[in-house]
């Protein structure tokens, strides 16, 4: 587009007429999808119903444009205050639970429960021993308190469960190759 259709088309936009917001719409979308996805990509936010958002919100507002430059900026402002919001958000609602769960007296956070038990069905992969000594270090003990649980030297705990480490990665490295 040259400067010319530029302005005219802000200035449609700027009236909210429905056609020239689609034509912005599309003009901006793809640059502020693939920086959404870097922004969000690790959150549940899906990032085409963040950029509606924007833009119904930016329909909504009584806001105008002198350039397409200004337009841009404040759409990327918007995606990242979006994000900001969100993790801000996020932080309460952890902060919430945690305090739910203390007041409730839970203690133990539901995803860790959840580690806990895939990392105890990992043990089945190992031999018995390793899944053992391994089991006892899930479980928060110390390589001394597991020698002494175990009857065994200490550096035979440190040995197993290098060993254990090991075999765990083999397994899960050839399941990543069987995917």
């Amino acid at each position: 587009m040259d400067a010319e259709n530029d302005t005219r088309l802000l200035q449609r936009f700027n009236k909210r007429e429905p056609e020239a917001f689609g034509r912005i719409y599309a003009c901006f979308y793809d640059g502020l999808h693939l920086y959404g996805r870097m922004l969000f990509g690790k959150t549940d936010l899906d990032v085409k119903d963040v950029l509606q958002d924007i833009f119904l919100s930016l329909w909504l507002s009584d806001t105008r444009f002198d350039d397409m430059i200004k337009l841009k900026g404040y759409l990327v402002i918007a995606m990242k205050n979006r994000y900001r919001s969100h993790i801000r958000h996020q932080v309460y609602e952890m902060k919430y639970d945690r305090e739910i769960s203390l007041e409730l007296g839970i203690g133990i956070d539901a995803g860790y429960t959840h580690i806990r038990g895939n990392l105890l069905e990992l043990l089945n992969l190992l031999p018995e021993e390793c899944a053992r000594v391994m089991g006892y270090y899930i479980d928060g003990y110390r390589p001394e308190e597991i020698a002494r649980a175990l009857h065994k030297n200490i550096q035979t705990v440190y040995n197993t469960k290098q060993r254990a480490i090991s075999l765990l990665k083999q397994k899960i490295l050839q399941k990543k190759g069987d995917l």
